[in-house]
Parts: structure tokens; sequence; C-alpha cells
């Protein structure tokens, strides 16, 4: 992932998801255990005196020795437990703190109180094995163990033992560990080097002898530091070599999960041999020669991500771009985006099956759980340039769509906010019926001058927010009592949330500093919370106090804004970023409202977190994960994702039901990183599209 160089040190990560696959119950992993361990307290005196360091949550315990950990599970409400001991063969040495955090435990008892005691972000075991340091570190659903190898230690001194487990078996690579309350998973390695600012993939992974495991590769470079990723369930490349079998531009846009973990992509492509399926909607590429024209493209892969369940085209012979992607419980797609072709496909009842000549619009076109055939397919356009940036569904199969218009005859509905187009570029928000025959209400959304919808979420209520930017000096329409309501700068983001019939704002407010925002992504919690991802280049920013980062590190940064239900008031505001500049692309929520975020940074000193799948910038631009506590005030997980090319972007980010990442963007990086199995694993040159897998 990143150009490690040749006297550096090389990271050795083991994960230890705690039952993200417990056959036994239907609870989520959060329901049944909570969180492992954010923090690790000293031992004085509460527990037996070999254990150094201990954390204790919902339905876990953890105790760290010199030479084992021991995790204690229990499932809430009944006598059952299980105690695993991962042990180290051959190791014992004294574990030390490392980063302290501000929290303290206090233990209170009739006879004696223990006070005060020290909590730490990691555990250090110095030179656990010669040539090799052990990190213990632990985030959402995973204690992570982290060898530190230096050049020329062998890894074949690492001799995990394991305890407790009723039987431990190989799969896929992967360790599953066998108890009475279901699986424990050790995620498959991977391995690489870097030769000559290249990442090459070596072949190796768990060896399992009765239950002691250890680590074994291929043939490699001894002098050169072996890399082990552990966390990548699946990375895979995705695109076309193109007509000459040169390389095309392929490049995913958005990204939507599944119950079952499935994950559908969308994007686009001028490959003729972009990967469909047999009895796809469309198998074949519809620009014909033209090699600088693309089609859209829907693509489903399987939870393993070795098999496309469907692949196909949209387009037609001027040039389609897919930009959104939401999925209803049925298995339905609803995509938007913009077509320039008059001959987009559309189907017969559709609110709008016509285009005018030699021009398209936007449209919104909803795939059957196949994806063999169109349920609907429709234009949303007027009489000039409309192009479809964000869409959602809610439980009726109401596709909630907005982007931005130039036509002053853009549909709008009688009664709905605003139907007068406003200025040089105006936002819509436009809500279809199930069958994709009419419009329930469509608006426009902008003052007099240029306003752009990004993306659209709905609150558990199903009425839309929308996020995006506005230059509307003094005219952009916020509402009274809402947290900003000037243009601050040349450009500012703003949210806006629509009421049911799409005739009123219940808030709207602008979000910026003195020069230029842009809101690109939001989602929306259980109160009704909106969570905003954008960018800014504004030195004055509004932050709250205690989040993460307050103050600009340079050039462009990301922010991540809570607003609070009412729109009036930021519940916390952080950036994000490094030196370089920083591109927002994606945000997601998970069950406890920790925020999920992924874009692009140019930043060598883009903040990372021990553990992390690309600790090191590969290339001069990467793409990067980052998530935020619920409070904003800490990264618990933050990581580059890219190789050693100038075009590494994450566009799209979704999370499944066990809390597993998935990204899509694009790259043109030979040595992205992939997996053995994955797909495509053969870089198909110029831009390919990517789609990864991890758990944190």
């Amino acid at each position: 992932m990143s150009a490690i160089k040749r006297h550096c040190l090389s990271l050795l990560a083991l994960v230890v998801s705690a039952l993200p696959n417990v056959q036994s119950a239907p609870l989520s992993l959060s329901e049944r255990y909570g969180q492992l361990p954010l923090s690790f307290e000293v031992n004085r005196g509460q527990v037996n005196s070999q254990v150094q360091f201990l954390s204790r949550g919902a339905g876990y315990s953890l105790f760290l020795t010199p030479g084992e950990a021991v995790l204690v599970l229990t499932r809430p409400q009944t006598a059952q437990g299980v105690v695993l001991r991962l042990g180290l063969v051959g190791a014992t040495v004294p574990l030390t703190g490392e980063e302290p955090l501000k929290g303290k435990v206090n233990y209170f008892h009739s006879d004696r109180s223990l006070t005060n005691l020290a909590t730490y972000r990691r555990v250090q075991a110095t030179r656990a094995y010669p040539g090799i340091d052990l990190t213990y570190s632990g985030d959402q659903n995973h204690l992570i163990y982290q060898f530190v190898v230096a050049p020329g230690a062998k890894l074949s001194q690492i001799h995990l033992a394991v305890q407790g487990s009723e039987r431990v078996v190989l799969e896929d690579g992967a360790v599953v560990l066998q108890t009475a309350l279901g699986e424990i998973r050790l995620p498959r390695p991977q391995f690489y080097q870097e030769v000559k600012g290249e990442r090459r993939q070596v072949t190796g992974g768990y060896i399992l002898q009765g239950q002691h495991l250890s680590l074994a590769v291929d043939r490699y470079d001894p002098s050169l530091p072996l890399v082990v990723v552990p966390v990548v369930d699946y990375g895979t490349f995705l695109g076309g070599a193109g007509l000459s079998g040169g390389g095309s531009d392929n490049r995913g846009y958005d990204l939507a999960v599944d119950a079952a973990g499935n994950a559908y992509v969308v994007g686009e492509s001028n490959a003729n041999d972009f990967p469909t399926t047999s009895g796809a909607f469309d198998p074949v590429f519809n620009p014909g020669a033209f090699s600088f024209v693309q089609d859209g493209f829907i693509t489903k892969l399987d939870p393993t991500g070795t098999t496309l369940v469907y692949s196909t085209y949209l387009g037609g012979r001027n040039g389609i771009t897919v930009r959104a992607i939401a999925v209803d419980n049925a298995g339905n797609a609803y995509v938007t985006g913009d077509a320039e072709s008059e001959d987009f496909p559309t189907t017969p009842g559709a609110f709008n099956p016509n285009a005018t000549t030699n021009r398209g619009g936007a449209f919104v076109t909803k795939l059957n759980p196949t994806g063999s055939a169109l349920v609907y397919s429709t234009f949303l356009r007027g009489n000039s340039d409309d192009f479809g940036y964000g869409i959602a569904v809610d439980s009726q199969g109401q596709a909630h769509v907005t982007g931005y218009t130039d036509s002053a005859l853009f549909p709008t509905t009688l009664g709905a906010y605003d139907t007068t187009y406003n200025g040089s570029r105006d936002a819509f928000v436009t809500k279809l019926n199930a069958s994709g025959s009419a419009l329930v209400y469509s608006t426009f959304l902008g003052g007099t001058d240029s306003d752009t919808g990004y993306s659209i979420a709905l609150g558990m209520d199903g009425l839309a927010y929308v996020t995006g930017q506005s230059q509307s000096t003094g005219s952009f329409p916020a509402t009274a009592g809402a947290f900003d309501t000037f243009l601050d700068g040349g450009k500012d983001a703003f949210v806006a949330k629509f009421n049911a019939a799409g005739d009123a704002l219940v808030y709207s407010t602008l979000l910026g500093g003195t020069d230029f925002e842009q809101g690109n992504d939001l989602v929306v919690d259980r109160l009704g919370s909106a969570y905003i991802v954008g960018d800014t280049s504004s030195l004055d920013f509004p932050t709250t106090p205690g989040a993460f980062a307050t103050t600009t590190a340079g050039g462009n940064d990301s922010f991540v804004v809570k607003l609070n239900p009412s729109g009036s008031g930021l519940t916390y505001a952080t950036l994000l970023g490094g030196s370089g500049t920083e591109l927002s692309q994606s945000i997601a929520l998970d069950a406890r409202n920790n925020v999920y975020l992924t874009g692009s940074t140019r930043s060598s000193n883009f903040p990372t977190t021990n553990g992390a799948i690309g600790p090191i910038l590969g290339g001069p631009r990467d793409a990067y994960v980052s998530v935020f506590n619920r409070i904003g005030s800490a990264l618990l997980y933050s990581t580059f994702l890219g190789g050693s090319d100038d075009y590494d972007t994450g566009n799209g980010l979704g999370l499944d039901a066990q809390g597993n990442v998935y990204v899509t963007g694009f790259t043109a990086s030979t040595d992205f990183p992939t997996t053995p199995g994955a797909f495509d694993t053969n870089y198909g040159g110029f831009i390919d599209g990517f789609v990864i897998k991890f758990g944190r």
C-alpha cells in the first residue's frame, strides 16, 4: 500500500474479530458484546497479579499478561461463557502502556479502593521475539496484534497457541475458532514487499498444527521488509483494457451494500470489454468506435469479492455517467446520473421517456434484483443541462433525487416549495412515486447565483435532507433560526431539510468560512441529526471545542459536521487533513453513530491510526478511509488506501451489518492492493475502478 523504504520497519498485524459470525443467535455483535477495547487500564491489584493490563466491556473482559492475551466472552442474560487464550509461544516479556489517555479508572470496595488508574490506547511488548516488537491495540469489534519485524528478523519465530476453542480450522485462508457461542475469525493475512518503488504480492498464509498457528511465505527478498495486511477481506480492480487493449477509463463513483453483504457499484467506463454478465440488461458497450465516450455501469459483487452476481452497461451512443445508487430491501437498484444520449434506455409509462434531440438530461433508473431488466427508467430534465448527483429510496420504494439544473423548464410540481428558476444554476429536489410514472413533488432550491445539490438522505420520518454548495450571496434560502443564514465566502456548503409534501423547508442553513466550502455527502441518525462531510479551504471554518481538529493543517481540508435535529447549531464540527490537499466524497454511519468517510489526500502527514492497513502515503495521492468516534473527538481508525501512482481516489463507501467497510473509487496504480482470488487482480491500464472490503 505504502512505499516502505529499505531500512524501515515492516508491520505485521493479526486481527481477532470478536464473534462477527455467530450462528446461534440473530443479534448483531454490537448488541451482543459491545465494543472491544479502545483503552487498556493498568493492573494495580484489581485482578490477578499475572495480568499487567486489562479492558472490560459489555459481555467481555480482556486480560494481557507477558505471554498471552486472555479473552473472556459471555452471552448477556445467560450463564454461557467462553475463555479464549491466545498465547505467544516462547515469548515472555514485560508490557508497557503507550499513548496515555485522559480517562482514569476507579474501584471502590468496602475494604479498600483503587483510584486514578491510568489508561492507554496501546500496550507494547518490546522484543517479544528477537528483532520483533509486539503492540496490542483495539477498536470496535477487534483486538489487534501488531508485530514490528526488523529487516533480517525471522517471521518463523512467531507462534500463537490457541486454547479454549472447541475446534480450530482453516477456511479460505482465515482461521476459524469454533466455540459454544459461535465462531471467531482471524482474517486471512495478505503479504507484499516494496521492490524498487513497486508493491509486489508475496504468497503466504497461516500454518495450522493442532491449535498452534504460525506464518509462512513463499519466495521473497529477505533484505527487504515483508508487510502483512490481514484486514483486507477482498480487493479487486473493476474495469476493462479498452479497444486497443492498452487501457481505458473506468471509475467507480458510488456504492451500496445489502443485508447479505453484496456490494453494488456504479460509475462510468469507456471500455468495450468492461466485465458484464450473461443475461444482464445490457452486456454490450453502446458508443461503438468512439473510445472517448463512456457508458455507465451497474455491477453487483458477491460478499467474497470473487464473483459478479450481475454487471451491466447503462448507456447510449453519446455518453452516460451513473453517479449514485440506492438499494431497497428487495435488491432493486435505483440509480441517477446524467445522459447526453437521446437513445438512453427509458421505459414506457415512465414519467418522461423522451429526450430532446441530441441531448438527454438527468435520469432515474430502477434495475430489478437480477440485473436483467429495467423496472422503470425516466428522464428528469428541462430545456438545458441537468445532472443527477444523489439518490435515496424510502420504504415505499419512492426515489428521492437531487442534483442541479440550468433549465428554467425543469419539471416542478404545483405547490412545491419553489417552482421558479432562480439563477444561473439551481439545485433540485425531486421525489418520484414507486412506479416511476409521476412526481410526488419536485422543487428548485437556490438563489440568484449557482447552487448544486450533491447528496440526499432520508430520516427515520421519511423526510429528505440535502447537502451541496451555494454561491448565491444574500439570496440562498436559509431559514430563521438556522445555524448560519448568510453566505460567508465565495462558496458555502448548505444543508436543507424538506417537509413531507416538499412545499416547505423544515430548516435550511449555510455552512462555511470566508473562503470556499462544499458539502459532498450526508447521512441522518435515528434522532434526526444530519452528519455532513465536505471540503473547506477556509482558515475560519466553524469547528467546535474538543473536536479532533479545530484548525486547518494546510491546503484544502475535509470536514465532518453533525448538526442538531433543528439545524440551529453544531453538535460537533471537526477538520481532517494534513499539510497537502484533502477531498472528501462519501460518509456512512454505524449503529453507534461513529462516522466513516472516504476521499483522497496528498498529505504525507495525513493522520492515520495504529494498525492501519496503509500507514504511509503510497504515491502523490492516495484514497483514505477514516472513522471518527460518536462525538467527533478522536479517530477510531484512519488509513491510506492506494498504490504508488498519482490517481487513487475513494468515492463511495458503505457498511454491512458486521461493521465491514466497503469502498469504491478509481486508481492508476499497478500496485493497488488486491487480494488473491478476488474477481480481478490485474490492472487493466490507464484508470481502473476498484472495490475493497475490510474489517477494522
